[in-house]
């Protein structure tokens, strides 16, 4: 299974492993977009210091070891790898909601809780907010295809997306944190990784209905290494809107 590159954690440059932690859900599965992402990264962390003792110590620790200027100079342009990015954070995010409400189905002891009950969930969130705006129609990321897309593609860091929407949920985080806000908070960075770790466990273990293998590949989940102590902490239940059980009473009158 790979392994998150958690080597700065707890140093000055403790920024550095958050950054490589959001690369790994951003790309879990491409190398090539994982270093330029992150040589984009430290190129513009470097710029926020003048000359000096912190501008060198990135330059070594960060820039040099994501492929430096090699890797920049081989690069889509900086404005595609930062475009790319958002995309894959929208999408990681649709795979981090699946892992959740199938969390959340199982905990309501719904029956034959499945992955194509979480993307109809889903598809009928998204619909409902595009009557509620006024939008009229339905989102491009609301397609069938596309959430089965996206779920194949990030299975394996839904359960750090997962833990990020969870974060309003765990008593130990401040009121008003925002989601992955615990990333880049040294404190609170412990919390948010021992809850994708308790979700990592569930989905390995996890098996829908309908599939033989687990919700989670263990081969291809990315993991915390073992090095880093991690708080005592427990998942919150969080029960189904009224509006999430309406749908899937409506999912199983129409199979």
């Amino acid at each position: 299974m790979p392994i998150l590159d958690l080597s700065l954690y707890g140093t000055p440059l403790h920024y550095w492993a958050s950054v490589q932690i959001q690369a790994a859900m951003l790309f879990p599965h491409d190398v090539t977009q994982r270093q330029q992402y992150l040589v984009v990264s430290a190129a513009d962390w470097q710029a926020q210091y003048p000359e000096g003792s912190a501008k060198i110590a990135i330059g070594v620790h960060c820039f040099h070891p994501a492929g430096g200027l090699a890797t920049l100079i081989h690069s889509d342009a900086v404005g595609i790898i930062k475009e790319r990015a958002v995309k894959a954070g929208t999408e990681g995010t649709i795979a981090g909601d699946m892992l959740l409400l199938i969390w959340q189905m199982i905990q309501d002891k719904i029956d034959k809780p499945s992955v194509n009950k979480a993307k109809y969930l889903l598809q009928h969130e998204y619909r409902t907010k595009a009557v509620l705006t006024g939008e009229g129609y339905l989102p491009p990321a609301a397609n069938n295809e596309v959430f089965s897309r996206v779920w194949s593609a990030y299975r394996p860091v839904a359960h750090l997306w997962a833990a990020g929407h969870l974060t309003q949920h765990d008593p130990h985080i401040p009121p008003g944190t925002p989601e992955l806000g615990e990333l880049y908070d040294p404190a609170l960075l412990p919390y948010f990784l021992a809850r994708a770790e308790l979700l990592r466990c569930f989905g390995e273990q996890c098996r829908p209905h309908a599939q033989r293998s687990p919700l989670l590949p263990p081969d291809k989940t990315w993991t915390v290494p073992r090095f880093v102590p991690l708080p005592n902490v427990t998942l919150p239940i969080i029960p189904l809107k009224p509006s999430e059980r309406e749908a899937l009473a409506a999912y199983k009158a129409s199979i």
